[in-house]
């Protein structure tokens, strides 16, 4: 695990880089932004990972490539995000700032290793519970 890594995992220096984010420009962060899409999951489902990442997807919703990167990477992951406490609010916070995009690959899921408490069934298919 490199630096910015741990940077942005570390309970305390997650503040530091959520505050990065929010105060540069796009174009200043891809540093950040390559950690994140290189450990998509594992940033998605970290405690202090999964800030840094919903302030990204925040920050990159104007920035159309950027926010189909996102999405692939939401929808090619929503098996494992779906089934942590902190990956489900990944994909309920870009239903929330996306609302333009098509999120159907993560809205449609279907696999009986799914948390009852995250999905309610729907026809078959497990639908991501929002709060």
């Amino acid at each position: 695990m490199c630096i910015r890594d741990r940077l942005i995992t570390d309970a305390q220096a997650t503040h530091f880089v959520q505050k990065i984010v929010q105060n540069f420009s796009l174009s200043h962060l891809d540093f950040i932004y390559e950690v994140i899409i290189a450990s998509f999951v594992h940033m998605a489902n970290h405690q202090y990972g999964l800030c840094v990442l919903k302030a990204i997807m925040t920050k990159v919703k104007e920035d159309e490539r950027r926010v189909h990167e996102i999405i692939d990477l939401l929808t090619k992951s929503t098996d494992q995000l779906v089934q942590d406490q902190y990956g489900n609010y990944a994909i309920q916070h870009a239903f929330d700032i996306y609302p333009s995009y098509k999120l159907s690959g993560c809205l449609l899921y279907t696999s009986d290793a799914a948390d009852d408490l995250l999905c309610v069934d729907l026809g078959g298919r497990r639908i991501i519970k929002k709060k």
